[in-house]
């Protein structure tokens, strides 16, 4: 059979064919899409709490034609819970543009790796969903009660994010970053928080009253263990201090109190933290290196004296110095390494690793942290001479 043949043949099956073979279309307002997945876990039950958009029957795709929905269903498993939300859902519920999995109280401190694994596996999720956990409530509670007006809930925490890396207590975590830690041998795992606030935009004032609804804040870290079971909320100073040892330091804001009513602003503009740990894992030096900025001053010295200067930096430096050291006394009282200094060590002495593996526990909890932090004063904007008469 020659080629003209096979173009003929070929050409017959797809004039006659029609459109049995196509894949079936869902129309663009018949379609809700889900944004955020509430995960619950009570007993032997997974509660899913889903916010959803859409477009409003007869709207243009446009935000003013959107429909916000929030849907409940329960399960034994999140894919029979997801499974029993297509029983009265009136539009039908694509996962591809998920973007935030809220994680409840309970259920974090409960274990989370054996519901995870239904959005790891499932073909309409991605590994890129963010992963939050929602303080001392349940993400149902959290779905239910922020205001989900303008803008949506997963735009003010998209927003949140990008704005909490002035003061760099929290960072992103994706799934696919969970899940390697999860499985790793050297790593332990740390959730971004997210709690509620009472503080509401002018716009939404009028509405309060009748239907008082919340907004979002950002709360530190979440601090799992092993298993996968949170154990602790860290604070903010200790959240900060983490990312200190991590090299997670986007921009942070130190005050110093360096006299009566003399108090400095320092804004950290740039960090970079390296870590050695010695072959016996019984010291950890941190060494950090940064610069920064005086936005603002309250007293009366010259902001270039090299004598007043070098009394700010170290300042500055031991603030920080006692910053990384409480954090780390706090995580090994916790005999939780979310800092991953074993994973440190494992690059350091690949070779040592299968015999420091099952007494790490008992080695982080003990080891010696030295902190060394070296600034460098690099602008005061726009003066230089204090606002205050001397």
């Amino acid at each position: 059979m020659n080629k003209k043949h096979i173009a003929f043949i070929l050409a017959f099956m797809i004039l006659f064919s029609g459109c049995s073979g196509l894949p079936n279309k869902t129309p663009l307002e018949e379609i809700q899409a889900i944004l955020i997945v509430g995960l619950d876990t009570k007993d032997d039950q997974v509660d899913l709490t889903v916010l959803s958009v859409g477009s409003k029957p007869g709207a243009e795709s446009n935000k003013g034609g959107e429909s916000i929905k929030v849907y409940e269903s329960s399960g034994r498993t999140v894919y029979e819970a997801k499974q029993k939300m297509s029983l009265y859902h009136d539009k039908h519920m694509i996962w591809a543009h998920l973007e935030y999995i809220i994680i409840g109280d309970e259920a974090a401190r409960s274990g989370i790796a054996e519901h995870l694994d239904f959005f790891i596996r499932n073909h309409e999720n991605r590994l890129s969903d963010e992963l939050v956990v929602a303080k001392d409530m349940t993400a149902r509670e959290f779905i239910k009660n922020v205001n989900t007006s303008e803008p949506k809930m997963n735009e003010k925490i998209r927003h949140l994010f990008s704005e909490v890396e002035v003061e760099s207590v929290t960072k992103i975590v994706h799934l696919r970053e969970w899940a390697l830690k999860y499985q790793s041998d050297t790593m332990s795992i740390i959730l971004p928080v997210m709690g509620t606030t009472n503080k509401m935009r002018s716009e939404d004032s009028k509405k309060e009253e009748s239907s008082p609804k919340k907004d979002i804040r950002s709360a530190g870290y979440a601090i799992f263990n092993r298993e996968g079971k949170m154990i602790d909320y860290a604070s903010l100073r200790f959240s900060r201090g983490i990312n200190w040892v991590m090299d997670k330091i986007e921009s942070a804001v130190v005050v110093l109190e360096l006299g009566e009513h003399e108090i400095l602003s320092t804004e950290i503009t740039s960090a970079k933290t390296k870590l050695e740990i010695n072959e016996d894992a019984t010291e950890l030096d941190v060494n950090i290196n940064l610069l920064f900025n005086i936005p603002e001053y309250t007293g009366k010295e010259d902001l270039y004296d090299a004598v007043y200067i070098a009394d700010v930096k170290q300042e500055l430096e031991q603030i920080i110095e006692n910053e990384v050291k409480d954090t780390m006394t706090y995580l090994q009282t916790l005999n939780t390494d979310v800092t991953n200094i074993g994973d440190v060590y494992y690059h350091k002495y690949p070779g040592n690793w299968k015999f420091m593996q099952d007494q790490w526990a008992n080695k982080f909890k003990d080891i010696k942290v030295n902190v060394v932090v070296r600034s460098t004063l690099r602008n005061t904007y726009n003066i230089v001479n204090p606002m205050r008469k001397r």
